[in-house]
């Protein structure tokens, strides 16, 4: 069987676990629904929009589709959380962070 790789964006009918964040996806929300097949194994995530583009910038600096996703999240703190000045009292899930996440909600990373 080939690999195969579906990718959209649609609105949620129920609620969902996003899978980078862990995050509740709400009913209504739009999410990336991202489903295929990699290397003979079966793949189905419900991503946040931002946490798509949060993966996209990884995958794209790192050059590599074989990633864990708490391999993200390390990258998260070590790309924008030693330049905060604040990660000492940071009680934030990295993802919950504004100051992180505003640079991902239009696709593009501002501080890359």
């Amino acid at each position: 069987m080939g690999d195969f790789h579906s990718h959209k964006e649609v609105e949620a009918r129920k609620v969902h676990k996003c899978e980078l964040c862990r995050n509740q996806i709400n009913v209504k929300e739009k999410y990336i629904r991202s489903a295929g097949v990699s290397s003979g194994d079966f793949y189905n995530n419900a991503l946040h929009i931002t946490c798509d583009y949060i993966l996209d910038d990884y995958l794209n600096e790192n050059d590599d589709s074989e990633f864990s996703w708490d391999e993200i999240t390390d990258w998260l703190r070590d790309k924008y959380c030693y330049k905060c000045g604040e990660e000492e009292e940071c009680v934030l899930n990295v993802y919950k962070c504004k100051k992180i996440t505003k640079n991902f909600e239009q696709g593009v990373d501002l501080n890359g």
